[in-house]
């Protein structure tokens, strides 16, 4: 699956992906599309094709090829909000293009994981009578969160490959190998928010994320090479 991203710099690396897609928003350039609503603010897809993402370095749009039409607009959008902070002639501008797979690999491989929103609750608690209280709390440590999310990441990965061009090679789990380095979680609202380190047989190419609220730009998945440095587009 081919993936396209445009980043300029981030101004003092004050924003997050959900602060810049408010900052974007707030300037009215964009139709309702590129926030995967509808004009009546519904939601149109599952896992939006156009997404917001933040490093201390840089902002950016990250967008599929199922939508490439709704990138002019956010960049435009994107551009504005940007040199409003530092000026136009501050700005770096950049354009990514990379394709989105994965490969088992030979030897581990380390990836380090940011802000993985995870729900709080799930399902039904019969217990309770109460149908806004009929949750139950996702009782893991940060480690078995961390684990539960990269597991989940790889295999809806798998499921989408069997209906589109994204080639995923994904070993059986026990050849996967994956080891949780370290983890640490706090929380946002009704989410935890997971980040770590982990390694695994799997070399992942493109720009990888985890976990739900994606198009806000968590859960961002960066591979750390052999100098320590950690890439956000593997």
């Amino acid at each position: 699956m081919k993936q396209k991203l445009f980043t300029l710099t981030n101004p003092g690396g004050q924003f997050f992906g959900d602060t810049i897609r408010d900052a974007v928003s707030a300037t009215n350039i964009c139709p309702p599309e590129v926030f995967n609503h509808d004009q009546d603010g519904r939601t149109i897809n599952s896992v939006s094709p156009l997404r917001f993402l933040a490093t201390h370095s840089w902002v950016g749009v990250l967008c599929d090829e199922r939508k490439i039409d709704l990138m002019g607009p956010a960049v435009v959008a994107l551009t504005q909000v940007v040199s409003n902070q530092i000026g136009a002639e501050r700005m770096q501008c950049k354009s990514f293009e990379t394709e989105l797979f994965g490969r088992e690999s030979e030897n581990a491989i380390t990836y380090v994981a940011r802000n993985i929103a995870i729900k709080r609750f799930y399902g039904n608690d019969e217990s309770r009578p109460w149908r806004s209280t009929r949750k139950k709390r996702l009782e893991m440590d940060e480690k078995e969160l961390l684990e539960y999310s990269i597991m989940s990441m790889l295999r809806k990965a798998k499921k989408a490959a069997e209906n589109s061009d994204l080639i995923l090679d994904l070993p059986p789990d026990e050849e996967l190998e994956l080891k949780i380095v370290d983890a640490k979680r706090s929380g946002v609202g009704n989410h935890y928010l997971v980040s770590g380190k982990f390694q695994m047989r799997m070399n992942l190419k493109g720009i990888w994320q985890a976990g739900t609220l994606l198009n806000k730009g968590y859960g961002l998945i960066g591979k750390v090479n052999l100098g320590g440095y950690t890439s956000w587009i593997c």
